[in-house]
């Protein structure tokens, strides 16, 4: 039940907040950072095992790109830890 809570709750914030994309740009984050940062936010959800992201890295820009190696690294780490956060709560 607390699983069905949690997936709508989500789902409905999901509709009512800005994007990360417009929440970051309004921020000042730079655009090259703004999408390494998302590419690498679906790659951390795929790496601690969600179904239904999708592992996106631009080899090229990561290798090439600062900014973009440093979005990329940023969002990783932090929906990795996210979802293995959510994981680990939901199996108490």
């Amino acid at each position: 039940m607390k699983w069905i809570l949690f997936v709508l709750l989500t789902i409905f914030l999901a509709g009512c907040a800005p994007s990360i994309r417009e929440q970051m740009a309004a921020s000042g984050y730079d655009p090259k950072y703004i999408d390494g940062y998302e590419h690498g936010w679906g790659s951390g959800y795929v790496a601690a095992g969600h179904p239904y992201h999708k592992f996106i890295k631009d080899t090229h820009r990561f290798e090439s790109d600062s900014q973009y190696q440093q979005g990329w690294t940023d969002g990783f780490n932090t929906a990795k830890g996210r979802y293995e956060s959510i994981q680990r709560s939901m199996s108490y």
